[in-house]
């Protein structure tokens, strides 16, 4: 995940009381994977929202898990200032 991004998310869940957790897995790629090495970088972070049976007709989740991922989003969204770096570095 882009550092900055990263940071924003970890800071933004403790301001609004947002429960996180944290993912990683070996082998796994997004299009997020490829999209931030473009050019002069493209800023991006894999979120989501833990659930069973993904890409089932059955798959399922806690709403509380989702709205909780779309206000972290809206919040992050609302810090962002012009001061943002987009770079990786």
């Amino acid at each position: 995940a882009h550092p900055g991004l990263y940071r924003l998310a970890l800071e933004t869940a403790n301001l609004n009381n947002i429960p996180l957790q944290e993912f990683s897995t070996i082998g796994m790629l997004t299009d997020a994977a490829y999209v931030q090495l473009e050019e002069n970088y493209v800023a991006s972070i894999d979120m989501g929202f833990p659930a069973r049976y993904t890409h089932t007709p059955i798959e399922s989740a806690d709403l509380d898990d989702v709205a909780n991922l779309s206000t972290l989003v809206t919040q992050m969204v609302c810090r962002i200032n012009p001061d943002f770096k987009i770079s990786r570095f």
